[in-house]
């Protein structure tokens, strides 16, 4: 049964920079992996720092192995500057969809995210965490880190935000979440700040 399984790798460019991802991608070109997704930035830089197309690019001309991208994928026009850059067909995307939980639909052309689609949306979410099992404490920390990704959709919000952020209970987040939506703050096209 293991001989069967087929493993994948996820990796960053470095520790400080990119400087030694050529030697990186060598170790990785010496096993047999699925898959190897790059994280086109250095350990160091965390979620702050520019992605490395380039490196990414010199993963997908010297891997062995199939390769995926990661890395600062929030709209439709930085996936087509990566398909530009480094020709890939495979793309890992993790804050982007939590940002905006439409994105996939508009990588493939289709409409952008609507203010009740995003209710509807936070409404199940809701429903199945319940659903699956967890306390009303770690449900509600589930939706609040959520948020996170989101509340740059709601410019000017911060307030309901916040209240929302601050609750103890699903009755107090369903409150600020009814306020915060009976505003016109909604702007689905807001760039995620992180």
């Amino acid at each position: 049964h293991i001989q069967s399984l087929k493993f994948t790798v996820k990796t960053r460019l470095g520790v400080n920079d990119s400087e030694h991802f050529p030697q990186i991608l060598e170790v990785y070109n010496k096993y047999p992996i699925h898959e190897l997704t790059v994280h086109a930035r250095n350990r160091a830089g965390q979620y702050k720092s520019p992605v490395d197309l380039q490196a990414f690019k010199y993963a997908t001309e010297h891997s062995k192995n199939p390769v995926c991208y990661n890395g600062n994928i929030f709209s439709a026009a930085e996936l087509n500057k990566l398909t530009e850059t480094a020709p890939c067909d495979k793309v890992m995307v993790g804050r982007g969809v939590c940002a905006n939980p439409a994105l996939v639909r508009q990588f493939n052309g289709g409409n952008g995210l609507e203010k009740a689609e995003l209710r509807d949306f936070l409404d199940e979410l809701t429903d199945g965490l319940f659903a699956s099992g967890l306390s009303e404490h770690y449900a509600l920390a589930r939706l609040k880190e959520l948020w996170y990704y989101m509340q740059d959709m709601f410019p000017g919000g911060e307030k309901n935000i916040k209240q929302l952020k601050r609750s103890k209970y699903i009755s107090d987040y369903n409150s600020a979440l009814d306020a915060l939506f009976a505003e016109n703050y909604f702007n689905p096209n807001a760039k995620f700040r992180g």
